[in-house]
């Protein structure tokens, strides 16, 4: 069975930590999924999600992505997603609903699931 491997680098400039995600990202990786964002969210003031090698998501990584976004604007940091067309991560984003919801409550224009665009 694959695992979820995660990769972190900060040479992206000062302040910015890129978090690589490879392999299924699902409820039974999520208490480690977890842990990896509020580690990085902790050590940076801007986060990068890279989920490009991302095999495998469901509802749990969404909300996870969705509560650690609201973290990080509660905590006047940034947290962006990197999917880079994976088409498992915009698979599961839409048949979730979640690419035209409506949004953060907090800060609609930075919601990323919408980016302000719907």
């Amino acid at each position: 069975m694959a695992e979820m491997t995660v990769g972190r680098a900060s040479g992206k400039g000062e302040g910015v930590l890129e978090i690589t995600v490879q392999g299924p990202v699902t409820i039974a990786e999520a208490a480690r999924f977890k842990e990896v964002l509020v580690e990085a969210l902790g050590a940076a003031d801007e986060v990068v999600v890279d989920l490009r090698g991302v095999t495998g998501m469901d509802l749990t990584s969404l909300q996870l992505l969705c509560a650690a976004h609201g973290s990080a604007l509660a905590a006047q940091k940034s947290l962006t997603v990197a999917p880079a067309g994976n088409e498992v991560y915009v698979k599961v984003v839409e048949e979730a609903g979640f690419q035209c919801h409506v949004g953060c409550q907090r800060e609609a224009k930075s919601c990323i699931w919408t980016g302000g665009k719907c």
